[in-house]
């Protein structure tokens, strides 16, 4: 919101569901007002309402006239409520998202902990995004770090996210923080799903890694990278990866072309999320260089 109303579009934030309908938008034409995210006021013809766990009821001629539950149909009355199972909040007449019932944490103190909002309280410079389930063992906190592989760097972050926790007084709720290099959101998701993320992590679909071991993660880091390097380096000049030494340099010894080396940067930033470019670093030919670069 802030990005596109930025330059200039005026985009708001609205709410709807499937089995409602479209119910309501942000009407304000204020940047500063559109920019909270309000979900605006109900519409004339549908009512609001929170139930005492904070959920979102909602009633009115959008709802659909029939619905499936179970494989049985049953015929919806316009007049009932229709529990959406989201959290919100009102303020001076306006609803506010803070996320899914069904994500709600118990803590060890019973209390649930909406990691919505308490992931709003950790935000950290370099992190791409942060998601906070119950693991296997204990509630976890999982940082996305892309394209960042420079050991003194990865520890500022951790070191701040633990601040960021003694300072939202989660500390003793949230036990452990890890780390991973890849995005939390999979190609064709367009939402976190924190029940599958745990699940990648415990069953180690997703590579996280230890930030107390910050120095062997990097240290094993290179040469994985290397390897990443090699093939980004084969498929730029059409060759085989066993084909790249680490220091065969790729004008020189590989016989490429300014036009291949900018197709290279091209692999190199989608998959590695090293931007060379934009820190004037045009001169890195081998793949050693590059993962000294990037690691340093």
């Amino acid at each position: 919101l802030r990005f596109f109303n930025g330059i200039g579009y005026h985009l708001v934030n609205g709410y709807g569901m499937t089995e409602i309908g479209i119910t309501s938008v942000e009407n304000s034409s204020k940047r500063k007002a559109v920019n909270r995210a309000s979900i605006g006021a109900p519409f004339g013809y549908t009512e609001y309402s929170i139930d005492k766990g904070g959920k979102l009821l909602v009633k009115g001629k959008t709802r659909a006239s029939r619905i499936l539950q179970g494989g049985t149909e049953r015929i919806t009355d316009y007049d009932e409520w229709f529990c959406t199972g989201d959290i919100m909040r009102c303020e001076g007449g306006k609803y506010y998202f803070d996320g899914r019932s069904d994500d709600l944490i118990v803590g060890e103190s019973g209390e649930n902990l909406n990691p919505i909002i308490a992931e709003r309280q950790l935000r950290v410079d370099g992190v791409d995004g942060l998601c906070i389930f119950r693991g296997a063992e204990c509630i976890t906190l999982l940082a996305s770090v892309p394209g960042i592989f420079i050991d003194a760097k990865l520890k500022s972050i951790y070191e701040e996210l633990k601040a960021r926790l003694a300072e939202a007084k989660l500390s003793g709720e949230v036990k452990r923080i890890v780390m991973t290099h890849e995005p939390l959101l999979r190609a064709g998701e367009f939402k976190l799903n924190r029940r599958k993320i745990a699940e990648r992590v415990d069953l180690g679909q997703m590579r996280v890694f230890d930030p107390h071991k910050i120095d062997e993660h990097v240290a094993e880091l290179v040469s994985g990278m290397e390897a990443e390097l090699a093939a980004c380096f084969a498929e730029a000049l059409g060759k085989d990866s066993s084909e790249i030494g680490v220091e065969d340099d790729f004008f020189s010894d590989l016989n490429g072309t300014s036009l291949d080396y900018f197709a290279l940067l091209g692999l190199i930033k989608s998959r590695l999320g090293i931007d060379i470019i934009s820190n004037g670093e045009a001169k890195l030919s081998t793949v050693k260089a590059i993962a000294e670069y990037a690691t340093k």
